[in-house]
């Protein structure tokens, strides 16, 4: 039970359908950005709790399936802990003591250190 091969395309269809779908994705990564843009939106609202159904309500309104929302919400979340994450790095970096401090700090006997600075 073997399939037999298609013939060879040639190369300006090939182009024209690597082409279409170059667009075809691009049109869905558009679509894909606008709707978590709205997802982002709804669920960071302040002052307003999440009521049971309205991710389901959300995602009927966009014509996407509910679980296409929770992947969003999820993302928004891994991202926005990322983020806090990033910023502590940076805040932890910046109170790091310099080596040049430190060693400014062994020559001379002082009362202070290097992280009273």
């Amino acid at each position: 039970m073997s399939k037999e091969w298609t013939a060879l395309t040639d190369h300006d269809t090939a182009v024209r359908r690597a082409a279409g779908r170059r667009r075809h994705n691009a049109n869905r990564q558009a679509k894909a950005l606008k709707r978590y843009k709205i997802v982002l939106d709804v669920f960071t609202r302040s002052g307003e709790e999440l009521k049971r159904g309205d991710a389901a309500r959300l995602a009927r309104t966009l014509g996407v399936h509910p679980s296409t929302i929770s992947r969003d919400r999820a993302k928004a979340t891994r991202l926005m802990f990322e983020a806090v994450d990033g910023m502590r790095e940076l805040k932890r970096q910046r109170r790091a003591p310099d080596d040049r401090t430190d060693v400014a700090f062994s020559l001379f006997k002082s009362p202070f250190t290097a992280s009273d600075f």
